[in-house]
């Protein structure tokens, strides 16, 4: 059996594409997910932010089946009522963005979780930087990918 390979113009640390999953709880199978990252007390947008969220925009122009789940995160420092606000501004960054690019808002849920669900080990500021991202799902109805 031999390792599928990487498209020569990516990298392993490029590839943020994760397996599909099944939400249970939503009755929806996220199909594909990836994530944006952001620096720390901020809900601003970067350029490479946008370049993905106008490719998204476009596969879901194509795909019209097709819902996003947007799942904000922030690292634990500060208190849980800020992160919880901070969380959702992210999501609802990049929510605006592909409002903006045509993405219809009843396509959209966002989500904030805040720190609720961090991993970061106390103090370690480098896992830290992972914890503040928003999460994009594409999700299908459960309906539409059992029968495929």
């Amino acid at each position: 059996m031999t390792t599928p390979q990487l498209p020569k113009h990516c990298t392993a640390s490029d590839s943020l594409v994760q397996a599909p999953q099944l939400d249970v709880s939503s009755g929806q199978q996220s199909v594909l997910q990836f994530q944006l990252m952001f620096t720390a007390g901020d809900d601003r947008l970067r350029a490479n932010h946008y370049t993905q969220l106008m490719t998204l925009a476009n596969l879901l122009d194509h795909h019209a089946h097709l819902e996003v789940r947007l799942e904000g995160y922030a690292d634990p420092r500060g208190s849980e009522d800020y992160n919880h606000v901070l969380s959702d501004q992210r999501a609802l960054s990049v929510q605006h963005t592909l409002e903006t690019l045509g993405v219809a808002p009843v396509r959209i849920r966002r989500l904030a979780l805040g720190f609720s669900q961090s991993q970061a080990p106390k103090g370690d500021i480098g896992a830290y930087a992972l914890e503040r991202r928003v999460d994009i799902h594409l999700v299908a109805p459960t309906s539409m990918t059992q029968s495929s």
